[in-house]
């Protein structure tokens, strides 16, 4: 009898009793943490076998090029009977673009095709973008219609950094994914031989944990953080952790399922394409027969369509010309056909606000549970909080013209509340987060739109201390003004946010490069220039050190849209 008696997929022993799982596993967040060539990607393919054969949709991120060998049987010359197409990389079906990440995860999404997802040839900014991109469109599309998805991170620290900086939109969308996906029928399994450098706040959100063989102090500290986390006292078991032998683990799931085993897993039935190599092995394998993939191709057709006639972008272009024809007395342009674009258009806002709505209180739920965490670790060792510190209710603001809408709130304790007064270079920042709020500032953008460099040694501490007086709220994706910041700028005026005096206060507030830019660019709306044809208009030179950083500043504040090596237009906020 299996030691679990409610399971149906086994995947593995310990002490010779068979250790099997439920029906609900694939909705489940696992971690496959351990030094490299202990098993991890061997037992996460184990698991990924069981998936496929109850035909539920797997997607795999895979940054090395090893996942392959779900096509081929043990040998490696044989078809294994998985026909998972594979995107990009040396082995791949169809060629992968970095800016294809959307088109690849509506086409997914629309056929539940299960697929290999191989970015090991792009660069790290490539992947970031692919990678950011896609997992922000399919959490989109599955809240939209939830099926049941499996998603394999490999290497996960590549897709969850403990680093924020510069991975905001990746780390963003995969934290949604992690923390909320399971509502929409996502599981998740992470695969780590740095488990110290997988962001924390994602990697607590893992259970069950299966953990190999790890050495180091500072990898061990992680699985240490874990188990407080999830309430564990395993203090055994890490010492244990550096004397496991290779293929055996430890599988934790408090929760979940309630267990701790010391087991190994199952042999696949696939190759081995991430064993370690050693003197003699040949790793050549069969050419396989194509795959049929014109259901997948024609749904990547479809969304490219699809959303290229929604683009907001596009039927604000197609609006304008619309209009001047009906000016011009054109009588083969409908009042209806305008009518019809405008819809779209508002259509697609809607839900692109929407999508950056739940991003924002998702990134409020964070902080919560942040506060929370500290507050009960407070507690435990016995550290009182100050009975003159009262709950400030924080209130998030929205930009310009309707600060009065409030979108969330959270308790939150400020450390210095004093008199409200700032300096001068307080408020130049804080005007800056509250123009934008509830959108979060990055560090980059509150420098630009401030004036301020980002490299002064009074940057770093006046910010600090705005957080720390609780007029902004730091979360993963930047600062965002809190209620209190109104009061300490009682003279605030906000900036225009739309239409031509939103252009004209852009204009006199950039530097004079980036302002003959964005003057140019405005001046050609709603036409798109290439970097030629804007470099000609303004007298600029290409090869000028500062021509491309100029676009990708103006891309940065949401005043253009494009691709600066491309093409770019105004953003349509400014007309």
């Amino acid at each position: 009898m299996c030691a679990w008696e409610v399971a149906r997929m086994r995947i593995g022993k310990s002490n010779n009793k068979c250790v099997q799982l439920p029906d609900d596993a694939a909705t489940q967040t696992y971690a496959f943490l351990g030094r490299k060539g202990q098993g991890k990607t061997y037992a996460a393919g184990k698991l990924v076998e069981l998936f496929l054969k109850q035909q539920t949709q797997v997607v795999i991120l895979d940054p090395i090029g090893n996942w392959y060998g779900l096509r081929y049987d043990k040998s490696g010359k044989k078809p294994s009977g998985y026909d998972i197409p594979i995107l990009g990389g040396l082995r791949g079906d169809i060629d992968l673009r970095p800016e294809a990440g959307e088109v690849i995860a509506g086409a997914l999404t629309s056929t539940k095709r299960s697929a290999i997802l191989d970015v090991s040839q792009f660069r790290k900014n490539e992947r970031k973008r692919f990678v950011g991109d896609f997992a922000e469109e399919l959490y989109r599309l599955q809240k939209a219609e939830p099926t049941l998805l499996h998603i394999v991170l490999e290497e996960a620290h590549v897709f969850a950094p403990q680093m924020s900086k510069g991975n905001e939109k990746m780390l963003g969308a995969i934290e949604d994914i992690v923390r909320l996906g399971r509502n929409c029928g996502i599981g998740v399994s992470m695969l780590s031989q740095r488990p110290q450098s997988i962001n924390k706040e994602i990697l607590n959100m893992a259970e069950p944990l299966v953990v190999f063989q790890l050495v180091a102090a500072h990898e061990r500290k992680a699985i240490e953080e874990w188990m407080k986390h999830q309430g564990e006292d395993v203090a055994k078991a890490l010492t244990d952790l550096a004397r496991l032998q290779s293929g055996e683990c430890f599988f934790w799931s408090p929760a979940w399922l309630n267990r701790f085993e010391r087991m190994r897993f199952d042999a696949k039935k696939t190759y081995d394409a991430s064993a370690t190599i050693k003197p003699g092995d040949n790793r050549s394998v069969a050419t396989m027969k194509p795959l049929d993939l014109e259901q997948l191709s024609g749904a990547m057709q479809e969304y490219v369509e699809e959303q290229q006639a929604n683009d907001p972008k596009t039927l604000k272009r197609r609006i304008v010309e619309l209009e001047r024809q009906l000016k011009a007395g054109n009588a083969t342009v409908e009042q209806s056909e305008i009518d019809g674009a405008v819809a779209r258009a508002t259509e697609r806002v809607r839900v692109v606000y929407q999508s950056r709505e739940q991003q924002f209180k998702a990134a409020v739920a964070t902080l919560r549970e942040r506060m929370t965490s500290a507050k009960a670790e407070l507690e435990t060792n016995h550290i009182p909080l100050p009975d003159d510190d009262p709950e400030i209710p924080v209130t998030t603001l929205q930009s310009s013209a309707a600060q009065q809408t409030r979108l969330e709130t959270t308790p939150v304790r400020s450390r210095a509340i004093n008199d409200g007064t700032i300096n001068a270079y307080q408020k130049s920042l804080l005007a800056v987060v509250i123009d934008r709020s509830p959108v979060p500032t990055s560090r980059s953008q509150i420098g630009a739109l401030s004036g301020k460099s980002i490299r002064s040694s009074a940057f770093g501490p006046n910010l600090r201390e705005l957080e720390n007086r609780g007029y902004v709220v730091n979360t993963d994706r930047g600062w965002v003004a809190t209620e209190l910041a109104l009061h300490a700028m009682p003279d605030y005026q906000p900036a225009p946010q739309r239409g031509e005096d939103a252009r004209r206060y852009w204009l006199q507030k950039l530097p004079a490069y980036e302002s003959s830019l964005l003057q140019s660019i405005c001046d050609t709306y709603p036409q798109q220039l290439t970097p030629e044809q804007l470099a000609e208009i303004t007298g600029r030179s290409l090869s000028s050190s500062a021509f491309y950083p100029a676009l990708r500043n103006l891309r940065e504040l949401e005043l253009i849209e494009g691709d600066i090596r491309q093409s770019v237009a105004a953003a349509e906020v400014l007309f």
